[in-house]
């Protein structure tokens, strides 16, 4: 691998494809698997044992991954040199996503005996969807707005200006809100919450990573730069890391608000990963370059199916909060659920239909 710090350009393949973010994409897959691999019950009844801590530790580290694929899209759909149709938009991707959506909800009601006890409970459970579909509800609202974001970043000081309002709205102040309401007095609460109601976080959402993907693969960062942002990461790491655990002591409850993607240290970490690939992430070998090709393409359906086996293979590692069993468990739970989930992809795309419209 060339990791020639000087390079501009991202090297790309015979069909302009980006390998830094083929890259991006199945190593995000795999820390997706390993937040969800420990499960509720580690966090909250594992609490305030060593077992929390380690995944506490891990929790920290992948925070950047479902943003990261938000940003990927971003920097692909927001390419102003490329022609987008609307209809083609829809016809293309949004329909997928809509497809890949009802799909696995409905695999998901048919391995869950309380959600299919009658048509009615079969046909609701499908249109609610499982939690873990919520970033397909994410993807599908910033698809329908990216003729809009696409004007945006045509202007590259309008971008700039809304990549600042968003991080402003959507990742400080509903930060200093939430640590102003946890240590205030009740006066102070009633503001807060009067100021909370105002939904500032949810004008722009994830919009800000989207065009964020864009304006970062367009723009060259010198070596000071770009060690300033890992530095940026590393404070961010250990802010997300330490501030979790000192105030859910404090408390004496597992609490997450510091480890919301939303916040500017999570921010921070995302920025560093996309900069770090963008500059490191060049050059492979063919076979090398092959094998990331094809986990890339199938880390949308990993993400779609992972869940399911992890629920199918988690009661078997039996994580004991009390010992560092979970310091391997879980990194070694991830890998196993990343390999089923990869083989279970590969064998689903030879069906033509699925591997096109639901993964």
């Amino acid at each position: 691998m060339n990791t020639n710090s000087q390079s501009a350009n991202i090297t790309t393949t015979k069909k302009e494809r980006i390998i830094a973010f083929d890259v991006l994409r199945f190593l995000a897959a795999y820390g997706v698997i390993l937040y969800h691999a420990p499960g509720g019950n580690m966090w909250f009844e594992g609490f305030p044992l060593l077992g929390w801590n380690i995944t506490c530790t891990y929790f920290s580290l992948v925070r950047w991954c479902v943003p990261t694929f938000v940003m990927i899209s971003g920097a692909l759909f927001l390419d102003i040199n490329k022609q987008l149709s609307v209809k083609r938009l829809y016809s293309k991707n949004v329909v997928r996503i809509v497809y890949a959506y009802l799909f696995w909800s409905l695999v998901f009601v048919m391995i869950t005996p309380e959600l299919r006890t009658n048509i009615k409970d079969v046909i609701i459970g499908v249109f609610r969807g499982p939690l873990y579909l919520w970033f397909l509800k994410m993807l599908f609202g910033l698809y329908v707005i990216i003729p809009l974001l696409r004007e945006i970043v045509r202007n590259k000081k309008v971008e700039e200006y809304f990549l600042l309002f968003t991080f402003v709205t959507v990742n400080v102040i509903p930060f200093c809100i939430e640590i102003i309401g946890r240590i205030s007095g009740p006066v102070m609460e009633l503001l807060v919450d009067s100021i909370r109601e105002s939904n500032l976080d949810k004008v722009m959402g994830f919009s800000g990573y989207f065009v964020l993907g864009h304006y970062l693969h367009n723009r060259i960062f010198s070596d000071k730069q770009a060690h300033i942002i890992y530095l940026l990461a590393i404070i961010g790491f250990l802010c997300v890391v330490t501030g979790t655990y000192t105030y859910s002591h404090v408390i004496n409850y597992p609490d997450n608000f510091i480890l919301d993607m939303m916040t500017p240290f999570n921010v921070f970490e995302t920025v560093a990963v996309f900069v770090f690939a963008k500059r490191h992430f060049i050059k492979y070998s063919p076979s090398v370059t092959r094998w990331i090709l094809d986990l890339s393409a199938c880390s949308f359906g990993i993400y779609l199916v992972h869940p399911i086996i992890l629920g199918k293979l988690r009661p078997f590692f039996d994580f004991d909060p009390n010992s560092y069993w979970p310091l391997l468990g879980i990194p070694l739970l991830t890998l196993i659920v990343f390999i089923v989930a990869y083989a279970i992809i590969k064998v689903m795309k030879l069906i033509p239909i699925l591997g096109k419209y639901v993964m």
